[in-house]
């Protein structure tokens, strides 16, 4: 990877995606889930599919955590 790739867009050398921290698969997953709470959906701003997967885990809750808070109401 170099200096100017984000984390997500890194590749291998067999042109698979490279592997990502934690701490970006629990950013991913934070925005997704601030998303789904204020239920605006977009795609995933990841290309990487484990990132795109955590966002999207991220919006499921938020979006649940919505419906509850709407239904509580």
């Amino acid at each position: 990877m170099t200096k100017k790739e984000a984390p997500d867009q890194a590749e291998t050398s067999d042109g698979e995606m490279g592997e990502c921290s934690l701490d970006d698969l629990t950013n991913a997953y934070q925005q997704g889930y601030q998303a789904g709470v204020n239920t605006v959906f977009k795609a995933p701003p990841y290309r990487h599919r484990r990132l795109a997967a955590a966002w999207l885990a991220g919006f499921d809750d938020g979006l649940h955590q919505y419906e509850l808070s709407i239904s509580a109401a």
